[in-house]
């Protein structure tokens, strides 16, 4: 139940909107349809090109707390800061267009603002809505109880994703998002935002109140904007992770160290993903070309020093057929990559070299080094 000196409080649910033509009502119905009234919609018409922009007049006309906005398209966080400069709730709210929510998931994040003392922003656990199939979006963040971030801890917690670090699974006190916005022409902005609002998190000493209930249902379409964007999605979330790396300040260094850790884990995810599309891995891949070789030179020189040990010699030593005949492919490889001028690194070339001499390696790291030294990097 919500408090009493929380009940004259409203809240302002930014709605961008572009292209979600069948899915926009339902979205819609499922803000206006909430246990807690006091809302202020806030519909942005981001230039969609259908029928949306009709739409959503037709709602505004329907539902008086209802604002729509129209606009040139600017893309999605140029669209939330539109919400945000016209936005006059004490709270607010993010909302993407093709999803929903629960009907009392406004009114349960609300309430949690009574439950402790300094909470800045409350959040809840996530759905994913797959052609249908619900179930939880992610298995790490399956919370049985409440669980409170103190604000020193906010922006590690949302980089390495121990928490549910999208914004719009949120509720956020209005006064800590007047110094924030979305950085416009980003892609998967969501952790530049957690981040930019990590600061003011520690800075006023302010908590995350994490309900554990299941109060929005992330809709996946293959359409959508991670999926048809022209840029490779993986690069982006790693784009991102090196633009915070830039600007963490150098006496942050439990940040500095759960950034540096969570884009380690983005490289492997990078190299693993280019098997699907080679081709359009290839120009970003290069970007971080010297780190992935500080990885992959790190994890090689671990299994090297455990083959020397005598529990796994004989693995150094034995060979499946299977085995016998990836190295000679791997051999193969190897001579085409050394002929290949275009290729000058010589750390590249060592890191081959002791590859193809341990087949208990070629074993672990198959997956890795075969798609991106052998097929990727030349």
């Amino acid at each position: 139940m919500i408090s009493l000196n929380l009940l004259s409080n409203m809240i302002s649910v930014i709605i961008p909107v572009y292209k979600v033509e069948p899915y926009l009502d339902r979205c819609l119905q499922s803000v206006a349809s909430q246990t807690y009234k006091d809302l202020e919609i806030i519909l942005i018409d981001d230039g969609s090109p259908d029928y949306c922009p009709a739409m959503c007049d037709k709602w505004g006309k329907k539902d008086a707390r209802i604002k729509v906005v129209h606009k040139k398209n600017g893309g999605l966080s140029d669209a939330r800061n539109t919400g945000l400069s016209v936005a006059t709730g004490q709270y607010i709210a993010f909302l993407d267009s093709d999803d929903y929510i629960d009907a009392h998931m406004y009114e349960k994040l609300l309430s949690a603002f009574s439950q402790e003392e300094q909470i800045g922003i409350s959040s809840c656990l996530i759905f994913k809505d797959v052609e249908g199939e619900i179930s939880p979006l992610s298995k790490d963040w399956e919370f049985k109880a409440p669980v409170i971030i103190e604000g020193k801890d906010f922006g590690r917690s949302k980089i390495l994703q121990e928490t549910p670090h999208p914004v719009w699974n949120k509720l956020y006190r209005a006064d800590i998002l007047k110094s924030v916005s979305f950085r416009v022409g980003k892609v998967n902005e969501d952790v530049l935002f957690m981040y930019d609002l990590s600061k003011i998190m520690k800075e006023m000493e302010l908590r995350e109140y994490i309900i554990p209930e299941h109060l929005i249902y992330y809709f996946i379409r293959q359409d959508s904007i991670c999926r048809t964007n022209n840029k490779f999605f993986q690069w982006d979330v790693i784009d991102n992770l090196l633009q915070i790396k830039e600007e963490i300040e150098p006496n942050n260094v439990e940040l500095a160290e759960a950034t540096h850790k969570q884009y380690q884990k983005e490289l492997y995810t990078l190299i693993t993903t280019v098997k699907r599309n080679p081709p359009l891995a290839h120009h970003h891949i290069n970007v971080v070309l010297s780190d992935i070789i500080s990885l992959y030179e790190s994890r090689i020189s671990a299994l090297e020093n455990q083959l020397a040990s005598s529990k796994h010699r004989k693995l150094f030593y034995s060979q499946t057929n299977e085995e016998k005949e990836m190295d000679s492919i791997a051999y193969n490889e190897r001579k085409r990559l050394i002929k290949d001028k275009s290729i000058n690194s010589k750390n590249v070339r060592n890191s081959v070299s002791t590859y193809c001499r341990l087949p208990y390696a070629r074993h672990k790291l198959s997956l890795y080094l075969k798609y991106a030294w052998y097929r990727l990097l030349h």
